[in-house]
């Protein structure tokens, strides 16, 4: 595990704070040493906030920090804002009982995914992880009725202009379609409807996708049961996305699949789980998130062979790290999907690294949602859309309303 004076020294006072208490989430530090380090470190409070926002881990730090002896001030943010995440983790498992109830009015199967339930599934309740949006995974060939619930229920399809142009060939393109509910000027649902991990450019196995329609638990979100991915499925497919969607960008990925640990699920099978990442190809990315895990919060998970650093080279190590630890922007973030070597790192050929590098060119090559509502070419123009683009990137570079979406859409 690194030192956190290390981390101090190279990447700031700040995020070894961050890093400390998901430490002691873990209990792999304890609570003195960040009491310690609060009373002789000069600390920016405001960066903390910051970074565990960005990282996607305020209830972690939030609840590990409200037991230390803070600044006064400092003190009373971190109660009320452990006050607002609570509020809004209730209020999207209550939607998301609401919308599962009104679904089963049309026999639409509908499973919950990521967000809350994972959270109850290997937190133990729904209040421990963030969730700032409401996944369910339903099969594509009722989206049509889910479309017609959802509008007539005061959603909006926020996908209307690609459904429209894409029509059914989105089901094989994208991983999901998504729907907002407005109070007023703010947002106060975003629900997406998954039949897929991933995208289809991010070349995931297409066995992977099965998983999400393995349902065999049952929990409980905030009044009601409800049905719930198996336990195994569940850690595979957001071990997938964490890896090949997201390629371990914030501390959120790595303390998430790090729960497998003190998982109370009696149902978690690790060797399960290791035969799909071997099944699946997911054996460097395993190897890659159980590093970071011993590197960043002194944990061995149980997902490959301990101290087996072979499959990763220095280089991959040191990027991975300097991903996590160095202070980004949101706008960084947003770039990283013109800088795909996280998604490169993470394959265990070169044939599959090939694949991907000719998916992202023609997904690149693809009309956006944004090309759609301003340019409105023909089909017969299509291929007007490559120059189109890069010329628009290079003049405009990546716009506000794209890091945004990219900041709310990682769940």
């Amino acid at each position: 595990m690194i030192p956190i004076e290390d981390v101090k020294s190279k990447y700031g006072t700040e995020i070894a704070v961050v890093l400390l208490c998901c430490r002691l989430h873990f209990n792999t530090e304890k609570l003195p040493t960040l009491q310690q380090y609060i009373d002789t470190c000069e600390i920016n409070w405001d960066d903390v906030i910051y970074l565990s926002k960005y990282h996607r881990i305020e209830p972690v730090v939030y609840k590990i920090l409200s037991k230390a002896d803070l600044p006064a001030g400092f003190a009373s943010r971190v109660k009320q804002s452990q006050f607002f995440l609570v509020q809004n983790n209730f209020k999207q498992a209550l939607e998301t009982e609401r919308i599962i109830e009104l679904l089963e009015t049309r026999n639409i199967e509908c499973t919950p995914y990521k967000g809350v339930a994972f959270s109850r599934q290997f937190y133990g309740d729904i209040i421990s992880r963030e969730s700032s949006d409401i996944d369910l995974v339903i099969s594509h060939k009722d989206f049509s009725k889910v479309l017609e619930l959802m509008t007539a229920d005061g959603y909006i399809f926020e996908n209307k202009i690609e459904y429209s142009y894409f029509k059914e060939k989105i089901f094989t393109r994208n991983n999901s379609l998504n729907f907002d509910k407005f109070k007023g000027d703010a947002r106060e649902f975003h629900i997406e409807f998954h039949w897929r991990i991933t995208e289809n450019f991010v070349k995931v196995h297409n066995e992977a996708h099965r998983q999400l329609f393995n349902i065999s638990d049952k929990i409980i979100l905030a009044k009601r049961e409800v049905n719930a991915l198996n336990a195994n499925a569940h850690y595979i497919t957001l071990f997938i996305h964490h890896s090949n969607h997201d390629g371990f960008r914030v501390l959120k990925n790595i303390v998430d699949l790090c729960q497998i640990l003190p998982s109370n699920n009696n149902d978690i099978d690790t060797d399960h789980i290791k035969n799909a990442f071997k099944n699946l190809r997911l054996v460097k990315a395993a190897a890659v998130c159980c590093y970071l895990s011993s590197e960043l919060l002194g944990l061995n998970l149980p997902l490959f062979r301990v101290n087996n650093n072979s499959l990763i080279p220095e280089k991959v190590k040191a990027f991975f790290m300097e991903r996590l630890l160095r202070k980004r922007s949101y706008r960084d973030t947003a770039l990283d999907n013109l800088d795909n070597r996280s998604q490169l790192y993470l394959k265990d050929s070169l044939s599959e690294k090939i694949a991907f590098i000719l998916a992202g060119f023609k997904q690149r090559t693809t009309p956006s949602p944004e090309d759609l509502q301003t340019l409105k070419l023909n089909r017969n123009l299509y291929f007007l859309y490559p120059a189109i683009k890069s010329f628009r990137l290079l003049t405009k570079g990546i716009d506000k309303k794209h890091i945004k979406n990219k900041n709310h859409h990682s769940s």
